[in-house]
């Protein structure tokens, strides 16, 4: 049977300027304190989300401006899974922000192939090359929208409650129920409701 609890506390949720830190290496203390000792005790988590800044880096296919994605990396499963509310669109080939998003996997699998040293069942992330994230299709924003930030922690959530994925158009409205139940969290935390 499912334990939501539990699933709960197996998951670890990384800082939102891991990106940042990474690409940049620092300052080295607080990639230290923010990334790396997560990354340490990994053994003791499920699953690793990582909400995405990902800002303009070389290599990048176009200017990235500021858009959150989510890249989710499943441990029983070795699955990366990459999330980004506004796909490739005007004709693009290659979603600068997955391109962003395998900084952030480089630097983890090579921490983790230290950290795992072969006592962990996930092979795939002990290989030399990097295990490529599968880019999940799901919710797309407006193109006026703003509302990336929304949806990374509306994912967050279904992740966390093993709620199935939603796919379509992230609406208007549909934006201002999820950032009104965000609101009601925060003036009345004894709303959300964990099972046991």
């Amino acid at each position: 049977m499912y334990d939501e609890a539990r699933y709960i506390r197996s998951t670890v949720i990384f800082t939102s300027k891991c990106w940042d830190l990474i690409y940049t290496k620092g300052p080295p203390q607080i990639l230290q304190n923010l990334v790396d000792d997560k990354l340490e005790t990994v053994g003791q988590f499920d699953v690793l989300i990582f909400p995405l800044l990902v800002k303009d880096f070389k290599g990048a296919t176009r200017k990235m401006g500021d858009h959150w994605t989510i890249l989710i990396l499943n441990l029983g499963s070795c699955q990366w899974s990459f999330y980004n509310s506004i796909k490739t669109r005007r004709g693009e080939s290659t979603d600068g922000h997955l391109v962003g998003a395998n900084v952030v996997v480089e630097y983890v699998e090579k921490k983790l192939r230290k950290v795992f040293k072969g006592k962990y069942g996930c092979h795939s992330l002990l290989n030399k090359g990097t295990t490529k994230p599968e880019s999940v299709t799901c919710v797309q924003q407006l193109p006026d929208s703003v509302d990336c930030g929304v949806i990374v922690c509306e994912h967050i959530e279904n992740t966390l409650l093993r709620n199935p994925k939603k796919i379509g158009i992230y609406s208007k409205s549909k934006s201002g129920e999820y950032r009104s139940k965000m609101v009601s969290w925060f003036v009345d935390p004894a709303s959300v409701r964990v099972k046991k």
